[in-house]
């Protein structure tokens, strides 16, 4: 069960998250003008403080997971239970750069959680193009 401090800090961290996006998303996009400026309505921002459950259009179950890592502090990853999948940036892209203490720092929020993952996706590198990998493969990734 966390602390009252661990929520406390994964509060903090999804409020500076939250703020740094809000701020981004009022700015003007003056050199290249996109859809949001010509739109000009607000951006709704919903924090996640450590897990965040809805259904998306299709009546898929979603989960939204904050973890703590050194690359970042309050990264979330998205969990489809269903589909037994899991997305991340950074961490770990099948097929891309390995890092082994990011690989690591997710497989073991994905054990602590207890996820029940076949399959990762990366949001960056060749993972964003293609690649699907199994949990044996971050498990051996990260040397663990």
């Amino acid at each position: 069960m966390p602390s009252l401090q661990g929520a406390d800090e994964a509060r903090r961290h999804g409020q500076a998250g939250a703020d740094f996006f809000r701020d981004v998303f009022a700015r003007p996009h003056t050199v290249s003008p996109d859809r949001l400026e010509q739109a000009n309505v607000p951006v709704a921002i919903d924090e996640v403080e450590s897990l965040k459950r809805f259904t998306d259009l299709a009546g898929r179950e979603v989960e939204l997971h904050v973890i703590e890592t050194e690359h970042a502090q309050g990264m979330v990853v998205v969990y489809l239970p269903a589909e037994k999948l899991l997305f991340n940036a950074d961490l770990f892209s099948p097929g891309g750069p390995i890092n082994e203490k990011s690989a690591g720092e997710l497989y073991d929020a994905i054990t602590r959680l207890k996820l029940d993952v076949e399959r990762i996706v990366g949001a960056h590198g060749a993972g964003a193009a293609g690649p699907v990998a199994t949990l044996a493969a971050l498990k051996e990734a990260a040397k663990r």
